[in-house]
């Protein structure tokens, strides 16, 4: 197995410079060797992308996952994880749009919404990703937010079941699937679905009942949601 460099100072050098010229940037890159593409795409993740300002980051994103997303389009999603939780990072910007609407294949558009949806903080940003990426089906869209498998992703998933209240068939569906998962947030989201929906169904020792005031609290926010969950 080839051991990657991972410090290149000319190559670095020269990525830096061609920072505001995406196009040039690529250019330059896929002009190297093999051995020295392993050092960019290290580079690139953990160095150079991280440093970029919003409006520079999705410029070059475009640019190398369109040209070539099987080799790039995890080093970016690094990247993402790095920028999201280090600084502010919106997703509201055409060159995701762009790409997601124009160049993703199947398999980009799982990999993205697999790996970034569980990253986030505010149920907006869940919802927009989805609409950005075209996430129209409800099933589709119950899938990537049950598999997420995050709290604010938990509360989007929940919002959805309430919008189809009326199919007892796709509430039991969920409440089981919750109830399969072994961490403890999911079979507590499954206990509150259960007993907001009127499901009945033999839920694992252990869990509390929510008294019937505070299934009323989870019309309310994120916030709201989240303490309740607590309690279970």
């Amino acid at each position: 197995m080839s051991l990657v460099v991972r410090h290149n100072p000319v190559i670095q050098n020269k990525m830096f410079a061609l920072q505001n010229e995406p196009e040039m940037l690529l250019q330059y890159v896929s002009g190297l060797s093999n051995k020295d593409r392993r050092t960019v795409g290290y580079l690139l993740a953990k160095v150079f992308l991280p440093s970029l300002e919003e409006a520079q980051f999705w410029k070059v994103f475009l640019i190398f996952v369109s040209y070539d997303s099987k080799a790039y389009l995890g080093t970016f999603i690094k990247a993402i994880k790095t920028l999201y939780h280090s600084k502010s990072l919106s997703f509201d910007c055409w060159e995701l749009k762009s790409f997601a609407t124009d160049k993703a294949t199947v398999i980009d558009r799982q990999k993205f919404l697999t790996e970034v949806l569980v990253l986030l903080r505010d149920p907006s940003e869940v919802k927009s990703l989805l609409d950005i990426f075209g996430v129209c089906s409800v099933d589709t869209r119950l899938v990537y937010l049950y598999r997420a498998g995050t709290s604010v992703c938990y509360y989007c998933l929940f919002n959805l079941l309430k919008i189809h209240d009326g199919d007892l068939s796709l509430l039991g569906k969920y409440c089981s699937l919750l109830l399969k998962k072994e961490d403890r947030l999911s079979k507590r989201v499954a206990s509150l679905v259960n007993d907001y929906f009127g499901l009945n169904k033999d839920l694992p020792v252990g869990l509390k009942r929510l008294e019937p005031y505070k299934l009323g609290r989870l019309d309310g926010s994120y916030n709201s949601f989240k303490y309740i969950i607590d309690q279970i």
